[in-house]
């Protein structure tokens, strides 16, 4: 692949794009102010007589909640307010014969004495409160305080509050763009807040997806060194998101080393199941992940908690906001982990540290930029990628393998290290009352450096307790990845048909570099084991296994490498507007930009031509569609249709690339916000089909110019598989979810899932398509429940839990492949010893948690996982075992 200036286009189009924008917002600035009037604008109808009580039906008529210090306004009458006013005149009119006026500050409105010349500026915590503060009288150079009222009219919703109190939030931008209600989304959404993870101690990313209705996760080995991967509605969840900015997260192996990272520094993450092609460029039917980071608050506040648990697990946090200047103009957070302990896995040590910061500041009061980074760092020692599997297909197999919950198959010189960083830097300028410019721009490195000895990766012999080990079965990965992310969005609200309207677009997209090298392994010596009366190659005895093996005698060295390059960008545009009354209709596309290359080089740094790409598909418009029909102010119908989009590096048998794999995505549902949407309710069938499945061509013909047997060129690895496009399964379901408050002591976030997988029938090719695990196995399970819970019983005492039901899943596949007589031939690998090992019954596991408020100050923590110590599996290899019962104990404080 030779160099090009692609890369800088890359660049360049975003600047010009976002100049586009800039005049084309400037431009529409005067035509929409009319109708940001409009917007801003409401009708009130507020009595004349005390003012505490008519600031606070203000507060209730216009939106902003308030939470007024009645004792500061006792004593003070107002004439009252009706008729149609913005925030800033009906708060003028109220006041009208009052020694108080409104002003206008960064972060919302002052009420202060109206014979004062000083402009107060205290901080608001949150958006929509009250609080009181003081402001120094500079003309007269008094000491003298003078108390005022921070009234902060938001024009959004405080969603951090939300997150920080509930097991929902009420909005949501991750499906479409769009600033839409829950209710109004016509995607299911399942959010995972900073209250919950509190709560439930959900401190990787692995577990807050165990604890995601909807969605599978299934280990091979522990988060941060092990094989994971996570399904939702059937496939595996491929798209991510970092504060609504498409990216790779970390590239090679980028999910299964995101189960591993802490989530100290989360707000909240954001599940949309489905296809989220609009927001993410890849409409990956399964879902996509928003991870929102946390922001500082405009009030000083700090947190501090301490942990420790069964296998001597420690853990400490810490997270501190703090307004730099008297109007908290300038504010900061930090947020700060550290963890260390054993494993439920003989011999494992895990040791994790990140930190995060964030500065934003106000430059007036419409631009707002933020700059911060995360560093991360995590080590697991005597780890490795799987452990050994039950039963595997090889001919040197006999019998079963079940070394217990504790079993460790890595040697003991194996080892995991994962560190990254990522910096950012976000603009956001509000233009006018209705739109906003923001532009979020990324940048991270990752470099995992993983060194494993596996036994029993190719087989085990039950009779003599025998298990495989060679040059093959230990392996290095250590790659680094830079990659780049752009998001430049103009949202704004517009009046059409006497309504409120919505538009986001923009362009957003990533761009990244990856080192790969391939390692070779070289044992001067064989290893044998005794099996009976003779000896065998490359295996050892495990009757006294503790992971001593001797690191290979000419250690393992580096030989060839690949230099890989991926690009991904798209334009997009959604509006919603509603053209009659209670129905709201929501439309999108994405023109979608995707480019691969990889540069295969030889340990003298020279390219190899034969494994060496540059493809680039065609652009692709992803099309979505949304319909709501509010049935009453409470409840709304829904149907959505979303085009899945995926490319695919599978090859041909003319050595071409298949063609990306598309379908569509259909959704009905129905969904309710109750009780000021602090509860949301979600009920939802879907459909699925993809085309341009790929299919392994097991009967490859031969070339009739050659006589040789097609063959293909390796797009990864040194091996090629020829496949051919075909039609995908159906895939069709069933979903229920709850998520919120439902009392003021109760929350809950619950859901059931009922999935149903359609196979296509084999053709004359002989092939079957991807899903070779099974209809309903272990990561597409038929049924699943999951619910977790808290409920405060007392002022003092809140108690909870979590609990995952799983249906009972089988592995292997049922397939009939049709004959020329017009008669079919049916096979089945159900029956084979390694499909039947990862077969599992239906099972549930339980958690408990409690938390006790000492004070005001510190409150203790209690959480037992897996309360009843239930043995199961957590792969379709069955080679580990979920941790048993284990209990965790808490101290936190704030200040």
């Amino acid at each position: 692949m030779t160099k090009s200036n692609k890369p800088i286009s890359f660049v360049l189009k975003p600047i010009v794009l976002s100049i586009h924008i800039a005049l084309a917002a400037g431009l529409s600035a005067a035509s929409m102010s009319a109708f940001s009037k409009e917007i801003s604008a409401k009708n009130y109808q507020i009595a004349a007589g005390d003012l505490s009580a008519a600031v606070n039906q203000f507060a209730i008529q216009s939106g902003v909640a308030l939470s007024s210090d009645n004792a500061r306004l006792s004593g003070l009458k107002t004439a009252g307010l009706k008729g149609t006013y913005t925030v800033e005149q009906g708060l003028q009119k109220l006041l009208e014969n009052t020694p108080l006026q409104a002003k206008k500050i960064n972060q919302g409105y002052v009420l202060a004495d109206k014979a004062s010349s000083q402009k107060a500026s205290p901080a608001a915590s949150t958006a929509g409160s009250v609080h009181n503060s003081n402001a120094a009288d500079n003309n007269s150079q008094s000491a003298a305080r003078l108390d005022t009222i921070v009234v902060t009219a938001s024009s959004g919703t405080d969603l951090a509050g939300e997150s920080k109190n509930n097991y929902t939030v009420s909005r949501s931008s991750s499906a479409t763009k769009l600033d839409l209600a829950l209710k109004d989304t016509p995607q299911s959404i399942t959010v995972i807040t900073n209250k919950q993870i509190e709560e439930q101690a959900l401190t990787d990313v692995n577990k807050v997806l165990e604890s995601t209705p909807g969605v599978t996760v299934q280990n091979y080995g522990v988060p941060g060194a092990g094989r994971t991967s996570f399904y939702s509605r059937g496939y595996e969840i491929n798209n991510v998101m970092v504060d609504g900015a498409p990216t790779l997260v970390s590239g090679s192996r980028g999910m299964e080393l995101l189960a591993g990272y802490d989530t100290v520094i989360y707000d909240r993450v954001e599940i949309t199941r489905g296809s989220s092609g609009l927001s993410t460029g890849t409409g990956d039917p399964s879902a996509s992940l928003n991870f929102v980071r946390k922001r500082p608050g405009l009030e000083a506040e700090g947190s501090a908690k301490v942990s420790y648990g069964r296998w001597n697990k420690k853990r400490v946090e810490l997270d501190v906001s703090q307004p730099f200047t008297d109007d908290a103009g300038i504010r900061g957070r930090f947020v700060a982990a550290y963890g260390q302990g054993d494993s439920y896995i003989d011999r494992i040590k895990e040791e994790s540290k990140i930190f995060y910061g964030i500065v934003e500041a106000d430059l007036g009061d419409k631009t707002t930029v933020a700059v911060g980074g995360t560093w991360f760092d995590k080590d697991v020692d005597d780890a490795s990628p799987h452990m050994t599997a039950g039963a595997t297909h090889s001919s040197q197999s006999v019998g079963v393998f079940d070394g217990g919950r504790s079993w460790n198959a890595a040697t003991d010189w194996s080892y995991a290290h994962t560190r990254s960083w990522n910096g950012f830097f976000t603009i956001n300028h509000q233009l006018n009352d209705a739109w906003k410019l923001a532009t979020n721009y990324q940048y991270s490195e990752t470099a995992p450096d993983r060194l494993w000895g596996i036994v029993g990766a190719d087989s085990y012999n039950a009779t003599y307790n025998t298990a495989s080990y060679n040059s093959t079965s230990v392996s290095r990965e250590n790659t680094e990845s830079k990659i780049h992310n752009l998001d430049i969005s103009l949202l704004g609200k517009f009046d059409l048909f006497g309504r409120e309207a919505q538009i986001a677009t923009g362009i957003n997209g990533y761009q990244s570099k990856t080192f790969d090298p391939l390692y070779d392994v070289s044992y001067n010596t064989v290893f044998f084991c005794k099996e009976g009366g003779r000896n065998r190659r490359n295996c050892i005895n495990l009757d006294n296994w503790n992971g001593n093996i001797r690191y290979p005698d000419n250690n393992i060295y580096r030989g060839y490498h690949y230099d890989v390059k991926e690009k991904q960008y798209g334009y997009f545009f959604s509006t919603k507007f509603e053209p009659l009354q209670d129905l709201k209709l929501i439309l999108g596309a994405r023109y979608n930009k995707y480019n691969i290359g990889k540069d295969t080089r030889s340990n003298t740094n020279s390219i190899v031509p034969s494994y060496t790409y540059d493809y680039k598909p065609q652009d692709k418009w992803i099309p979505y569609a949304g319909l709501i029909y509010d049935i009453n102010d409470q409840l709304s119908a829904y149907a959505s249709y979303t085009g899945i989009y995926k490319t695919q590096l599978e090859k041909d048998i003319n050595d071409q690339f298949l063609p990306f794999i598309e379908g569509n995505s259909y959704e009905l549902g129905l969904k309710s916000a109750l009780f000021d949407d602090q509860l949301n309710l979600h009920t939802a069938i879907f459909r699925m089909k993809e085309l341009n499945t790929p299919y392994r061509m097991f009967y490859v013909p031969k070339n009739p110019d050659t006589g040789q047997q097609y063959s293909c060129t390796p797009v990864t690895g040194m091996l090629c598989d020829i496949k051919y496009a075909a039609d995908g399964p159906i895939i069709s379901g069933f979903e229920m979810t709850a998520q919120g408050k439902l009392t003021d002591q109760w929350l809950i976030n619950a859901g059931y899932t009922y999935l149903h997988v359609e196979r296509p029938k084999m053709d004359e090719n002989g092939s079957y398509d991807a899903m070779l695990t099974g209809d309903n196995s272990y990561e597409r399970p038929k049924h699943a429940i999951s619910l977790s819970t808290s409920y405060q019983i007392m002022d003092a005492l809140t108690i909870g839990g979590s609990a995952r039901w799983k249906y009972k899943t089988t592995q292997g596949i049922s397939t009939c492949l049709p004959l020329g007589n017009g008669t079919e031939s049916c096979t089945s690998d159900k029956d084979k010893i390694g499909n039947l090992i990862g077969n599992q019954g239906s099972f549930t596991v339980l958690d408990l948690m409690a938390r006790y408020q000492i004070n005001e100050n510190f409150a203790a923590g209690l959480n037992i996982n897996n309360l009843f110590d239930k043995t199961y599996k957590k792969n379709r290899l069955s080679s580990l075992y979920g941790e048993p019962r284990n209990i965790a104990i808490s101290l936190s404080a704030k200040f």
